[in-house]
């Protein structure tokens, strides 16, 4: 299955990796395109999970469009107080075929 997980905080990144354990074909979207460019580098998320290596097969994105593109599942991993800012940023790009599930927090 196609996931993405929107957030690249600390909860996004360990559900995303949990997914993707399962076999499951999961991007990782973060907002900022340098940290997400030094994520696919070092393959760890230094910021939100020291010491944690990300796996091979997870694919990480600051591009919203490519994120979402053919996603069956969208899991909004966003904290609480930037989720309406973030999910207004993939306005027109999650369409009504993708299920979408809300683990928001914080």
């Amino acid at each position: 299955m196609k996931i993405t997980v929107i957030g690249d905080g600390g909860w996004g990144t360990a559900n995303a990796m949990l997914l993707c354990g399962y076999g499951h074909d999961v991007t990782l979207w973060g907002a900022f395109p340098d940290y997400i460019d030094e994520q696919r580098r070092t393959r760890r998320n230094e910021r939100f999970l020291k010491g944690v290596v990300l796996p091979d097969a997870l694919k990480l994105t600051a591009d919203r469009a490519e994120a979402v593109q053919d996603a069956e599942v969208v899991v909004l991993a966003a904290p609480s107080k930037f989720f309406t800012s973030v999910v207004e940023g993939f306005k027109g790009l999650i369409t009504k075929d993708m299920l979408v599930v809300s683990i928001t927090k914080g």
